[in-house]
C-alpha cells in the first residue's frame, strides 16, 4: 500500500495541465489489473481531471481511464477516451463515463496504447476550451 502510494504520487508528478484541466498519462508495473484499477484510484485523488493508466502483466495490455464528474458533466467519457486505444491492444473495454478499464492480448503494445489515449484525451481538452 505503501509502495503504490509513492507510485501514486510519483504519477501525480506527471500531470499536465490543459487550460484549468489536469491530465496525467503513464505506464505502471502492476501485479494485476485489480492493483492497476487501485493505484488510477490513488492517482485520481491527488490529480482530478483525467488520468490514463496502462500496464502489461503477463503479456496483456490493461488500461484504465478516469474522468473527474465536471468534466463527464460537460461531455467527456473514459471509456470513450480509451476505446481507440484499447484496439492498439487487440481487445476493447468498458464505457463507463467515470472509471473505465479497457485490455487486450497485445500487451508490448501499451506504450502506442497510452500515446493514442494521450493524443485522443489532449484533443477533446481542447474541445472544451
Amino acid at each position: 500500500s505503501r509502495a503504490r502510494s509513492q507510485v501514486a504520487r510519483d504519477i501525480a508528478d506527471k500531470t499536465e495541465t490543459h487550460g484549468p484541466w489536469n491530465l496525467v498519462v503513464a505506464e505502471a508495473e502492476v501485479d494485476d489489473a485489480d492493483a492497476l484499477r487501485m493505484l488510477a484510484l490513488q492517482v485520481r485523488e491527488r490529480t482530478p481531471g483525467i488520468g490514463i493508466l496502462g500496464a502489461s502483466v503477463d503479456g496483456k495490455g490493461s488500461l484504465i481511464a478516469y474522468v473527474s464528474p465536471e468534466l463527464v458533466a460537460r461531455g467527456l467519457s473514459a471509456g470513450e477516451l480509451i476505446a481507440e486505444a484499447s484496439r492498439e491492444l487487440g481487445g476493447g473495454g468498458s464505457r463507463d463515463p467515470e472509471l473505465a478499464q479497457a485490455g487486450g492480448p497485445r500487451g508490448d503494445q501499451v506504450g502506442a496504447a497510452l500515446e493514442r489515449a494521450r493524443d485522443d484525451a489532449r484533443e477533446a481538452l481542447l474541445g472544451l476550451e
